[in-house]
């Protein structure tokens, strides 16, 4: 098949463009002609191999609002690129890259599949975007007023929808009324391209100390504060435990961080911040973490608690969301209702406390893991629907 994946940019790294990178890379290697439309990407973030065309479309990016203004242009792009290709389907994902692969045209041959990673929160998700700060709540409001139909009629246009879980399912009802088909993006973590790391050398702890790894905090609903609170009620039990924190972190949310441990009993030294983990690190800090903690709330997906568990260490998370989906609750984790903080330190402490729980947690994850959550079948699978759909 000849497919096209269309991503508004691959500057930032992140779970679509991870989605995008792994499987641009696999279906090429299984002998379809693959090609990715981006306005910009980052090549020392994503790595496409030699079989993937890249077409960089230009532009200003959304964090400009010239950006915006150019909509139209970058669409007519978008469209000319996808005419010349003439592939046997379009994946578009999200809003503004549903807007620009969309066609209502009748002589255009090709599938237009939009994968939904969630309806475009600005737009559709009130907790998220009345949390964000009052000048950034009027720019959105604008964005809505402006813009909001062009992603309604995207979704209306197009041909088919995927989506990453059932949750997002149910959200893809509810403000598009149409129906999607659930498929879980796992990622590409096979053993060939892993770099091995000691992560307790590396930050000077302690060969048996205890790790509680999190990572994902990109945004104001990842559960920061949440996180912080229950780190203290572990600590308020005399835990000697370690919180890693790992990922890129905007300023806004180091300093938000920095500030919550500070307002709290927590010892700075027992809070490690390990900043941008290359991909081919991660196995490392997640298997040798002694547990993994989400605390994001009402999460679309959640890569996180899948990757941990593919690695054998089990996931603590809140159980609104795509977590629900992925975690089995006392068998490869926790689920925790929702922002139920005591509750969420209780199962910490009790998995801390019992490493005979922990071991068996363990074997349950890599259980799962060969039955569920293998790259292989998920891109088996994933051509599967394709074929379904083209």
């Amino acid at each position: 098949m000849k497919i096209v994946f269309a991503t508004s940019h691959l500057t930032v790294y992140g779970g679509g463009g991870i989605f995008v990178q792994d499987y641009a890379n696999e279906l090429s290697n299984l002998g379809h002609d693959i090609s990715v439309i981006t306005q910009k990407i980052n090549t020392g973030l994503y790595r496409f191999n030699e079989k993937v065309q890249i077409i960089e479309v230009g532009g200003y990016l959304p964090t400009n609002p010239l950006h915006w203004v150019q909509l139209g242009y970058i669409r007519k792009k978008h469209q000319k690129i996808l005419k010349n290709i003439n592939p046997d389907i379009v994946i578009s994902q999200n809003f503004q890259s549903n807007y620009f692969c969309y066609s209502n045209e009748p002589d255009n041959a090709w599938t237009h599949i939009f994968y939904c990673h969630e309806p475009y929160r600005y737009f559709y998700d009130k907790v998220f975007y009345s949390h964000l700060p009052k000048l950034e709540r009027i720019s959105i409001w604008l964005l809505r007023l402006l813009f909001k139909h062009l992603d309604y009629k995207s979704v209306v246009h197009t041909d088919f929808l995927v989506c990453n879980s059932n949750f997002t399912k149910k959200r893809i009802k509810k403000h598009y009324d149409r129906d999607a088909i659930v498929f879980y993006p796992i990622q590409d973590m096979r053993d060939e391209n892993e770099e091995r790391i000691n992560i307790r050398d590396k930050f000077n702890l302690p060969k048996e100390a205890l790790i509680v790894f999190t990572m994902g905090l990109t945004h104001h609903l990842k559960g920061i504060p949440e996180l912080i609170e229950i780190f203290d009620l572990i600590k308020r039990e005399s835990f000697e435990v370690n919180l890693l924190i790992g990922g890129w972190l905007t300023r806004e949310n180091r300093n938000i961080i920095q500030s919550l441990i500070e307002k709290s009993s927590l010892p700075r030294n027992k809070i490690i911040f390990t900043d941008f983990i290359k991909p081919n690190n991660l196995k490392s800090y997640y298997s040798q973490s002694t547990i993994t903690i989400y605390t994001s709330i009402l999460e679309a997906f959640g890569q996180i608690p899948i990757e941990s568990i593919r690695c054998g260490t089990p996931v603590i998370a809140f159980k609104s969301g795509g977590p629900s989906e992925t975690i089995i609750n006392n068998k490869t984790g926790f689920l925790i209702e929702n922002l139920n903080l005591e509750e969420f330190a209780a199962k910490l402490i009790l998995l801390l406390n019992d490493s005979e729980l922990r071991k068996k947690f363990s074997r349950n994850c890599l259980e799962y893991s060969e039955e569920k959550l293998k790259f292989g079948k998920a891109v088996s699978k994933f051509v599967d629907i394709l074929k379904n759909l083209e």
